[in-house]
């Protein structure tokens, strides 16, 4: 499967010295979200398996299809730009075993302890913990809220239902427990 990664240089360094590097923290813009790093961590073990060493517990985020399939690959931005640790974009051929596909727009959902419940009374229950924080929730409704996320995994029933072409046209982004030298397909500055 072919995959985009940007990362910083410590990351780079450390695959081309190890052979494989792993996200080690989580970063620290999201570091009031790592309730949704860690459930998306829980997701891959259920969907893909273990990580392939015990110190590896945070995904590694990748683009699959950045704005459509047309463009898959991802363009640099005035984000890009904005950064300021050097960074760099790496072309990835990684065994689809490996990766966690899910949908960008959706993955807002959890990442910011959102829900997707259409029975009414259950979902004013949620709604009157706003704007708590997810920890705050009693723990039957954090389970409820965490099953209603798993729709961030379903690309094609739910396009189906909405529009069969909308698969085309939508961001979807790839989680794998780790990158692998032997995957590398090309390397540039971002």
């Amino acid at each position: 499967m072919r995959l985009w990664t940007t990362q910083e240089i410590g990351f780079v360094d450390d695959l081309m010295a190890n052979g494989f590097a792993y996200c080690k923290v989580v970063s620290e813009m999201a570091l009031d979200y790592d309730y949704a790093y860690e459930w998306m961590a829980e997701q891959m073990k259920q969907r893909i398996g273990m990580p392939p060493l015990l110190e590896i517990n945070l995904p590694v985020w990748a683009w699959y299809q950045y704005r459509c399939r047309k463009q898959r690959k991802p363009t640099k931005s005035k984000y890009a730009n904005s950064i300021d640790t050097p960074c760099k974009m790496m072309e990835l051929e990684v065994p689809d075993k490996e990766v966690l596909l899910s949908d960008f727009s959706l993955w807002n959902i959890p990442f910011n302890s959102g829900h997707i419940i259409r029975e009414k009374d259950l979902s004013r229950r949620i709604n009157a913990y706003y704007p708590c924080a997810f920890s705050d929730f009693p723990p039957e409704l954090q389970d409820v809220i965490k099953k209603s996320w798993e729709v961030i995994f379903d690309l094609k029933n739910r396009d189906r239902r909405l529009n069969p072409k909308a698969i085309r046209n939508k961001s979807i982004q790839a989680t794998l427990w780790w990158v692998r030298k032997e995957w590398i397909v090309s390397v540039e500055d971002y």
